[in-house]
């Protein structure tokens, strides 16, 4: 008997929950049925429990991956030396700059900053743009559920807008030509 050719294939848990979670033009008429989708709080529980999840399947990751990860840190010697543990080189664990949220990534990010300040002086404007989960593009997606109980569509729209107003400074120049940008996402 021939195996087919899906049957060999892997698919990641972060794969199957992000295609899971798309609505698609074909599911219009049993959307109102669909829990996952459409069932409020409920959920919403199970999509962080889904993200945790994935998030354990990363950490795990980088545990048993050590050897490859201070390889690049000669054995994690330069970590325990800027954290003043060199008893416990060895059985220190290392997050790489890839994993957001990390010392190392929050640290490679503050010298790329530095880097520019350094470069173009000081940063001549600050701006601040913030989501209204009230917006029109929000609240009209989904009229039968409040706004709130859908992240999805909220985190789409903003980064709609955020892509646009980077494209009107970045692109269009309409607070003039830029020498040097950076900015940052925070959520609260």
């Amino acid at each position: 008997m021939k195996e087919s050719p899906m049957s060999t294939k892997k698919l990641s848990p972060m794969d199957y929950y992000s295609y899971r979670a798309q609505v698609r033009d074909d599911m219009t008429n049993d959307l109102l049925y669909d829990t996952l989708l459409m069932g409020c709080n409920l959920a919403l529980q199970y999509w962080c429990d889904q993200w945790i999840k994935i998030e354990e399947q990363r950490l795990k990751y980088f545990q048993f991956h050590q050897k490859n990860i201070k390889a690049d840190l000669y054995q994690g010697l330069a970590d325990a030396v800027a954290a003043n543990d060199h008893k416990n080189a060895e059985t220190y664990t290392v997050l790489p700059a890839t994993h957001i949220g990390s010392q190392r990534q929050q640290f490679q990010s503050f010298q790329d900053a530095m880097a520019l300040v350094r470069k173009h002086s000081k940063p001549d404007i600050f701006i601040i743009m913030t989501c209204n989960p009230k917006w029109l593009e929000i609240t009209n997606a989904y009229k039968s559920q409040e706004s709130l109980t859908k992240p999805d569509i909220i985190s789409r729209v903003f980064h709609a807008k955020l892509n646009e107003l980077k494209n009107d400074l970045f692109q269009k120049y309409v607070l003039g030509v830029l020498v040097s940008y950076i900015y940052a996402i925070e959520f609260q």
